[in-house]
């Protein structure tokens, strides 16, 4: 890199009027902070032998030297993972291999379907990698894309040319990209209607609306809100219940939800009549009828302090136990109790089961309909809670009304423009084509994981700041961890530690690899 005029003049000012305390590094500084520029210490070293001065050689000190974790794999380009979270959050890699199954019959088909799994992931991640063309694939030995792609060797140019040409044959690319722009779509609501009763819930599951003005902050694709339906509404279990962030309500909780208990006790013997999963302009996209699922659905949801001291009455069942509880061993106490919830819209009172539970001083009241012979052990209903969102609270209806934010509770039902479905030619390359999947996990990636001012950024500007970043990847028995290598730009430092939070917060899942693969089992994605 050339140094302009006005550097060299400021460095070889700087080195005129050398003070004794002036260091490579600190002129180093200076000149970053300045004009935005990294140096070498080889640079100031030639300009400074120039004017005949001398640097005192610096002391080097212990711990600078970056050095590698121990029993850990080198990654060329670990910022590829952050794309790796979004594409196993809307489900990609499992979008494409079902259109493959689907629309792949032959003979022919059923053998390279082997390959296009294989292939998958590598295709999509290679512009990330910075390759373009099927000879760069082929010839790539980094290690950052292998494990991406959970592979041991980049396949031959050979099979990724047969690869191509059977999906230029069989026209999968583009039913591909609509099934991926199908299930990243944003949705807002989940509508529940149970004989005459109903309400609302956000796409994330975490509050009771009694309306869709739900702010936009909770939203989820359209593939995470439906596999959150599945699990709660149509293969309910006790180990997987709906966990709601609070009951809705000041002193005494609302009509809804009061609707949703009844409705979870009576899904067993009463089917639900209608679930729809609804967008940001209130349009369906997914909905289901006459919803059986043979047994009650199961929640959970604490109680504020106010509307614990509202209580008329409540029993304690058996009394409190000490427990550490949460991969941070935290330290609290737990009781099984009954309490009494008011319902002012039928003036009686409805009697739940619920975990009494002393953490720090405070109290806290987690009401639920799993019943001791569902749930054997009263404190894994609190270590469900506590958890599930380990440092995410986002406020509901009711604490935005009480806090006077009406305007964004209106701003919610404007129409929002949608993504519209991608259309490419055949006749261009492939590899392409998968350039278009990439952008769409791209798009995901800058809306739900970096701050808002990325949003406007294209693919490859994207890729420039974000995913050449270094680092190593740990195996672990629970996660794989990955440690990434700072940033010298504190924008972008900033900006990674941000998309890194709400990786880690989302709990994303690796898929269980196959056979002789690294893991054996389901590890989380941990980003350092």
């Amino acid at each position: 890199m050339k140094l302009s005029p006005e550097i060299k003049a400021f460095i070889d000012d700087q080195i005129r009027t050398k003070k004794p305390s002036l260091t490579y590094n600190k002129l180093r500084q200076k000149v970053a902070q300045r004009y935005n520029v990294r140096i070498s210490k080889a640079t100031i070293s030639k300009r400074a032998s120039a004017l005949n001065v001398r640097f005192r050689p610096g002391r080097r000190r212990a711990g600078t030297v970056e050095k590698r974790p121990a029993h850990s794999t080198a990654l060329d380009c670990a910022g590829g993972f952050f794309l790796k979270g979004a594409e196993l959050e809307i489900g990609l890699l499992s979008a494409l291999n079902n259109s493959l199954k689907v629309r792949s019959d032959s003979g022919q088909a059923r053998r390279v379907l082997m390959l296009a799994r294989q292939l998958n992931a590598i295709l999509l991640y290679a512009p990330v990698f910075g390759l373009k063309t099927v000879g760069e694939i082929a010839s790539y030995q980094g290690q950052g894309l292998l494990y991406l792609a959970e592979q041991k060797d980049i396949p031959a140019e050979k099979e990724i040319e047969q690869y191509l040409q059977f999906l230029i044959k069989q026209k999968l690319l583009l039913p591909a990209i609509k099934e991926v722009t199908r299930i990243s779509q944003e949705a807002l609501f989940v509508y529940a209607e149970l004989a005459g009763r109903k309400f609302y819930l956000d796409a994330q599951l975490r509050s009771v609306w009694p309306k869709p003005k739900i702010p936009q902050y909770f939203t989820a694709t359209l593939n995470k809100t439906s596999s959150y339906v599945k699990d709660i509404f149509q293969n309910p279990s006790p180990q997987q219940p709906l966990i709601l962030q609070a009951c809705p309500g000041y002193a005494f909780l609302p009509g809804e939800m009061f609707d949703l208990i009844q409705c979870f006790e009576e899904a067993g013997e009463k089917p639900i009549l209608r679930l729809v999963i609804g967008g940001k302009a209130g349009e369906v996209l997914n909905c289901w009828e006459s919803l059986k699922p043979g047994q009650k659905c199961y929640f959970l949801a604490p109680l504020s302090p106010w509307q614990y001291a509202k209580l008329q009455g409540s029993k304690i069942i058996k009394d409190f136990k000490p427990y550490l509880i949460g991969p941070q061993k935290e330290p609290m106490s737990v009781a099984e109790a009954e309490v009494n919830l008011f319902n002012p819209q039928l003036n009686e009172n409805v009697r739940v089961r619920a975990a009494m539970v002393r953490r720090q001083g405070e109290r806290l009241v987690l009401v639920t309909n799993i019943s001791r012979r569902e749930e054997r052990y009263i404190r894994r209903i609190v270590e469900a809670y506590f958890c599930r969102w380990p440092n995410r609270k986002m406020p509901s209806y009711y604490d935005l009304l009480e806090q006077g934010h009406e305007e964004v509770l209106a701003r919610s039902d404007k129409l929002y423009r949608t993504t519209p479905l991608l259309t490419i030619g055949y006749d261009k390359d492939v590899l392409n084509g998968f350039r278009y999947l990439l952008a769409q996990l791209n798009r995901y990636a800058q809306e739900h994981f970096f701050p808002s001012e990325y949003r406007k950024e294209d693919l490859d500007s994207m890729c420039k700041k974000f995913y050449r970043q270094d680092g190593y990847l740990k195996m672990k028995q629970d996660c794989c961890e990955v440690t990434l290598r700072s940033f010298a730009q504190d924008v972008l430092q900033e900006a990674v530690q941000i998309a890194r939070q709400k990786i880690n917060q989302n709990g994303i899942k690796f898929p269980a690899s196959r056979q002789g693969g690294p893991t054996q089992t389901q590890p989380q994605l941990r980003i350092k």
